[in-house]
């Protein structure tokens, strides 16, 4: 090969090399400008990503800033937990004072029952010489001591002597019936006399007695005593031969009677459990409208019963309510028939001595059955036996509720 094709052929292939070099140069130029430009894209990107940062510096620890809020929502967390804890205190503490108060309270009423039974017993001793005498017409200026001693000697045989001798209470107009009269026997032996030959005057069919003699005694006893002898009639009548001794009804193989159903103390009431409490609040109950009357308020309450067990419940689920506890007198009256088919009834006055015996056979009149009824009285002025009618009527009211 001549020397001129040689240099052509070398021109050929350097200018074939350069024109690879020129486009390699010029490709990677364009490598370069998209990068530069995915550099320029991502310091874009950092740039916002700085004022997010910027952003999120300032929401966390500006002055209203999310730190702030979370500090806030930390106190108060804290504030609640020292209100939680002092809730809890005061709350341990009224708990303790609530146990200390039911104390004091079973406390006084122990001691409450046991003054009024020793008040009933010094009222007893006081009255141990006491006769009352009852329809001895009244007379103007007429003088007591002289004629009731002569009318005892003329009708009993017997010389007595008064130390004091009185007619009971204020004469009331229009009312013809005379008052009875109180007498302070001189000898506790003539007291004994006249009342063995009552008896025997009033067994006595031919007697034409102006008068009849009684002993004076409490209120509760003489309530009590009246229990005791309509007990001792149905007994009998059932061919259960019991008898009356002092104050108690006494069976023939020597058990004393005690009644099923007894008030609820404040001890009763007050140390329930709370499952004890809600099964009495599931009871039933059906309320008349209060019934006022010279500043008394009579309201009657009543449910369904077959055992002495629901009345005892129901007993102690009225008793537990403010509105009747709070009252001066809640009379229990009960009848049903038990699952044996006998009849059973009783009550409790409650300290209005009269109401229980007068309500019950009412509802024995109206025959009422399975029912229990509680009449109660927040007393107001004195109504006499006017309040037993008012009772009478509400307990049938409530009765017929049933």
């Amino acid at each position: 090969m001549s020397r001129g094709e040689q240099r052509s052929r070398r021109g050929k292939q350097i200018s074939t090399e350069t024109s690879e070099v020129s486009d390699a140069y010029q490709q990677r130029m364009v490598d370069i400008q998209d990068s530069l430009r995915s550099i320029t894209g991502k310091l874009d990107n950092i740039g916002t990503l700085q004022q997010s940062v910027t952003t999120l510096q300032q929401d966390l620890w500006d002055e209203d800033g999310l730190d702030e809020r979370i500090k806030y929502i930390g106190q108060q967390n804290e504030d609640s937990r020292e209100d939680i804890d002092a809730l809890k205190s005061e709350n341990s503490f009224l708990r303790k004072e609530m146990q200390v108060m039911k104390s004091i309270i079973i406390n006084l009423d122990r001691r409450v029952t046991q003054q009024e039974n020793e008040i009933v017993d010094l009222r007893g001793r006081s009255m141990r010489d006491n006769i009352l005498i009852h329809n001895l017409k009244e007379e103007e200026n007429e003088n007591l001591d002289t004629k009731v001693i002569g009318l005892i000697k003329a009708h009993m045989n017997l010389d007595v002597e008064f130390i004091r001798i009185h007619r009971n209470g204020p004469k009331h107009p229009g009312n013809p019936k005379p008052r009875i009269i109180t007498g302070k026997l001189k000898n506790y032996n003539d007291k004994e006399h006249i009342l063995q030959v009552m008896r025997q005057l009033r067994e006595d069919k031919n007697s034409s007695l102006p008068f009849y003699i009684t002993p004076q005694t409490p209120q509760q006893v003489h309530e009590n005593k009246k229990k005791l002898q309509d007990l001792n009639y149905k007994y009998r009548t059932d061919k259960v031969m019991t008898k009356i001794t002092g104050n108690k009804l006494v069976f023939p193989n020597g058990n004393v009677y005690r009644d099923k159903v007894q008030e609820p103390r404040a001890e009763d009431l007050l140390t329930m459990k709370e499952e004890e409490v809600k099964k009495l609040e599931d009871i039933t109950v059906y309320a008349t409208e209060s019934v006022s009357e010279g500043g008394n308020s009579f309201k009657a309450i009543a449910s369904q019963v077959s055992s002495y067990a629901q009345v005892r419940n129901f007993y102690r689920r009225v008793l537990r309510d403010p509105e009747y506890a709070s009252a001066n007198h809640n009379i229990l009256v009960y009848r049903f028939t038990g699952s044996e088919g006998l009849v059973h009834d009783g009550y409790q006055d409650n300290g209005e001595y009269g109401a229980g015996r007068r309500i019950l056979k009412e509802l024995c009149d109206q025959n009422v059955s399975n029912a229990v009824v509680i009449v109660s009285r927040i007393n107001g002025k004195h109504l006499g036996p006017r309040r037993f009618q008012i009772m009478k009527d509400i307990a049938t009211s409530a009765a017929e509720m049933l």
